[in-house]
């Protein structure tokens, strides 16, 4: 928890000190280009890790004083907001609701008022932060002829990788063949549209393994989540069940398992509730 946040203030620091940042140009997108430069850290991987130490402070962190504890949800919550990585973030509301409606000293009534409070004070945050406001826009573009922002290229890469599995359904393509497909892919669309589209991968955990590995290759990845999530549930450990919302929803947007910050956090936690199983110990 205090590693992330740790992160997250240095990252800030650099930001506006080093980068001498114009705020009053200051978009969401330039905001998470400088912050990923700033904390070498990918805004989805920062959103993880810190949805992850806020379940932490949710279920794990008794012994924390509470104004430390509020102090800790702040600052990682307020940072993954002004990021506002999708999945994680989703992800993140689905840990609260969670939180909310599984604390068993809150009557029922109580949880529907905290509930719509939360949600009530998130729509005015969304709505009076810019860069915060910029980004959910993003899902209903001006004009919708144009590729220009994230969403709308996800789309394409989107529709490519589904193409790609129309074909290949069966054995996949590789990891070379596949980003080479890709490339070509994004290089016709970039010439179609006028707009240089760049380099991408499937954007997809899931039909990235898939495309990579053929269909034994995802039934292993489903099943890998499944026994994870099947023991989560089994043992009733928030905690854990967080950690799989976390992996499950990330998995639909990233390729998290081909990024260090992803196989890292992944093979480590993983590793941790594993042991944990395995000893019976109470607590990671």
């Amino acid at each position: 928890v205090w590693a992330v946040i740790l992160k997250m203030l240095w990252a800030h620091i650099i930001l506006f000190s080093q980068l001498n940042v114009d705020l009053t140009v200051l978009n969401h997108v330039t905001y998470r280009r400088l912050f990923e430069q700033s904390a070498q850290m990918h805004p989805t991987s920062y959103g993880v890790y810190a949805g992850f130490s806020i379940a932490i402070l949710f279920f794990e962190a008794k012994s924390m004083s509470f104004w430390m504890k509020l102090w800790a949800y702040l600052c990682l919550f307020l940072s993954t907001l002004l990021l506002l990585p999708k999945m994680p973030f989703l992800a993140l509301m689905c840990i609260h609701l969670m939180f909310i409606f599984y604390s068993t000293y809150l009557s029922s009534k109580k949880r529907i008022i905290i509930t719509a409070v939360f949600f009530v004070g998130l729509s005015l945050l969304i709505i009076f932060i810019p860069i915060v406001k910029q980004r959910i826009l993003e899902f209903w573009p001006a004009s919708p002829g144009t590729i220009d922002n994230s969403v709308q290229v996800r789309k394409i890469i989107f529709q490519t990788d589904l193409n790609l599995l129309e074909a290949h359904w069966l054995k996949g393509l590789g990891p070379y063949e596949l980003q080479r497909n890709l490339d070509l892919a994004m290089y016709f669309h970039s010439a179609f549209s006028s707009q240089a589209l760049g380099t991408y991968n499937t954007h997809n955990e899931y039909l990235n393994y898939w495309l990579s590995f053929g269909l034994l290759g995802f039934m292993i990845l489903i099943a890998v989540l499944v026994i994870f999530l099947y023991h989560a549930l089994k043992r009733k450990d928030a905690l854990y069940i967080s950690l799989m919302i976390l992996l499950i929803c990330t998995f639909l947007t990233e390729n998290w398992l081909s990024v260090q910050h992803g196989v890292l956090f992944f093979a480590s936690f993983g590793s941790l509730f594993f042991i944990q199983e395995k000893s019976g110990l109470k607590s990671v």
